[in-house]
């Protein structure tokens, strides 16, 4: 296709494609891979199919775009699709909670609490985070707290705003998680509660772009978020946004980004703290000449915190949680490196690929009963709950003790006022949970041990 494209223009599909590369990597900060250029050729196809136009002009108008030009929403929001999900990574939400929580509260006192979510995607992170801070018995309720995403995603910005979510978004979360936080809309869509809307906005900003526009009287964060963005920087743009972070936060400032980019973050303004495997950094009090240098050695969260008490168990008021305190570690788990794939297309947003693929290795083998629980997962969040309900019954066909199985299949006949079809599926659940050791790890449970199941079950059943 990229041949034919570029025939007649003088330039090779390569070069024309290497030319819009650079020009999409020095404005949006993208690098350029193979990869990338597949996705320039599908974002630009889709821009000339509506339009009705060449791909080649679509292609040459794009590489050709003047300085101070933006490309068009459409064909940026098609580059840089992402998809996460509430509670991601738990480990490093108490990592902060109980490392930078307590210090930002104390350094604050009555100012307001201020964090920023850059690369919010959709929004999860932002408003998980929102979760965790009201929910957090160091802060009563006149603390004031606000909660930026950002991203450059327009279509994602709008999904976050309206706080809509479905199935897909909280894998991972118990039930009474969900209950506690969401309120049930029609179908199986949850609305994030008006409490944690309040404190959250969005709005959009390119971190590749010259200025930062973000609170406004111009105050900095106390923390920044910035998970799974800075790996699809080039080396060169990922210090330059980092150094930006260092000078935004204040002088003892917090920042938080994922596990695949804390192996190769090396940053002299920061300093490591560790908890349990996960590492997110501090501000530290030394100056910084935007050099990029090796990190000093990990220290345990133990000696940083020495002589506090953040570590400590503190008993709970009755309805009341702690800071952060997460049911269950997330010990995801796949079937076969079919299903890692479709897992990873899903989570990207690319769920019509994700279904292609996941149907095609169902037609090699049609015996594995978390094929069909991935495909319903899938299918409701393409909105076809008749077929998702087919695959469950499928998955509990092979699979009769399938614990996620029937309580996913309670849940959507729950959705459709089913109560006694639910109430069948719940108890099964229940009877295969009872006969399990406590810890063990259920089947596609995303780190449920049987006993957190067992009390979300009872929980839903008794409502």
């Amino acid at each position: 296709m990229a041949e034919a494209a570029a025939a007649g223009t003088g330039q090779s599909a390569g070069e024309l494609l290497a030319r819009l590369a650079r020009r999409i990597e020095d404005r949006l900060g993208l690098v350029h891979s193979e990869k990338r250029e597949m996705d320039i050729l599908k974002a630009a196809g889709d821009m000339a199919k509506k339009e009705s136009r060449p791909l080649v002009d679509v292609l040459c108008d794009l590489a050709d775009l003047p300085a101070g030009g933006s490309f068009p929403e459409k064909f940026v929001s098609a580059l840089t699709v992402g998809e996460t999900y509430f509670f991601r990574e738990r480990k490093f939400l108490k990592a902060f909670s109980q490392a930078a929580l307590s210090e930002i509260v104390r350094r604050k006192e009555d100012g307001e609490l201020r964090i920023w979510s850059a690369g919010c995607s959709t929004g999860e992170e932002a408003y998980t985070l929102a979760m965790i801070l009201m929910d957090s018995l160091m802060f009563p309720g006149k603390k004031r707290i606000s909660i930026l995403g950002t991203d450059i995603n327009t279509a994602a910005l709008e999904k976050a705003r309206r706080g809509v979510y479905s199935p897909w978004s909280f894998r991972g979360m118990s039930g009474m998680e969900i209950a506690s936080f969401f309120c049930r809309g029609s179908g199986d869509l949850f609305s994030v509660k008006e409490p944690y809307r309040r404190i959250v906005r969005f709005h959009k900003l390119n971190l590749a772009g010259e200025k930062w526009s973000l609170w406004p009287d111009g105050g900095p964060p106390d923390a920044i978020f910035c998970r799974n963005v800075l790996i699809y920087f080039s080396e060169e743009k990922r210090r330059e946004v980092v150094r930006r972070f260092y000078d935004l936060l204040p002088e003892v400032g917090w920042l938080v980004l994922a596990p695949c980019e804390t192996a190769s973050f090396s940053y002299e303004g920061f300093l490591p703290i560790s908890l349990d495997g996960a590492t997110i950094y501090r501000k530290s009090e030394q100056s910084c000449s935007g050099a990029a240098k090796k990190p000093p050695p990990l220290c345990s969260l133990n000696s940083f915190c020495s002589g506090s008490d953040l570590m400590e168990d503190k008993p709970v008021s009755p309805g009341k949680r702690p800071a952060f305190s997460p049911p269950h570690e997330e010990k995801p788990s796949s079937p076969s490196p079919e299903a890692d794939w479709v897992r990873e297309l899903a989570d990207e947003g690319r769920l019509e690929e994700a279904l292609e693929e996941l149907e095609k290795a169902m037609k090699k083998d049609r015996t594995k009963p978390s094929l069909f629980y991935l495909h319903s997962l899938i299918l409701q969040e393409l909105g076809n709950r008749a077929g998702a309900t087919a695959a469950l019954r499928s998955a509990l066909f092979l699979d009769p003790d399938f614990v996620m199985a029937h309580y996913a299949l309670g849940i959507m006949y729950l959705g459709d006022d089913k109560t006694e079809e639910a109430g069948r599926h719940f108890r099964n659940a229940e009877e295969i949970l009872g006969r399990l050791p406590g810890d063990h790890l259920l089947q596609e449970g995303e780190g449920h041990t049987a006993e957190a199941m067992l009390e979300t079950v009872r929980r839903v059943r008794a409502r």
